[in-house]
């Protein structure tokens, strides 16, 4: 392992609930901190010069080893996710329900309304998807080629069992 580091897990974690078009984050292993990177560059000139996160291609290059990319869920994930959720539900008339919310257009938006018709089952969905998530992000941790000196508890304890998918 390389050196030993404080994680700002609360920029990290925000990365991996809500990306963020237009930037790619990294995490700085030196400071623990979440730094961005504009890949749009009207972004940038908006947001980017009095950012201090912000990150350019040269620091990057010039530091090889020093960022390392947080890659959150693709969509093709996170549908997965939902599928897998939908298909698990013992309530066929939901379960018809959410999957045809999948079928359509807009297909992320469309399971979300259809939710809000089974209070109780929106809620199982939202601590599936939590859960799903710390598993992602557990997984992404491991890839840290650095000794982590505050790891969060989703780390360090266990992720409610989930069904292989």
């Amino acid at each position: 392992m390389g050196n030993s580091i404080h994680i700002n897990w609360q920029e990290v974690e925000a990365v991996f609930e809500m990306p963020f078009e237009g930037r790619n984050a990294h995490l700085d292993l030196h400071t623990g901190q979440v730094r961005y990177l504009y890949v749009d560059t009207a972004m940038y000139d908006e947001h980017g010069e009095d950012d201090d996160f912000s990150i350019t291609e040269e620091e990057i290059d010039a530091e090889p080893g020093r960022y390392l990319y947080i890659e959150p869920p693709e969509s093709h994930e996170k549908y997965g996710w939902m599928e897998y959720f939908a298909d698990q539900l013992p309530q066929e008339d939901i379960r018809r329900k959410l999957f045809r919310a999948l079928d359509k257009r807009h297909p992320f938006r469309r399971f979300r309304d259809a939710l809000f018709e089974f209070p109780e089952v929106r809620q199982q969905w939202f601590d599936y998807e939590a859960k799903r998530l710390k598993v992602f992000m557990r997984e992404w941790v491991y890839t840290i080629p650095a000794t982590i000196l505050n790891p969060p508890d989703w780390i360090t304890g266990e992720v409610s069992a989930l069904s292989d998918e």
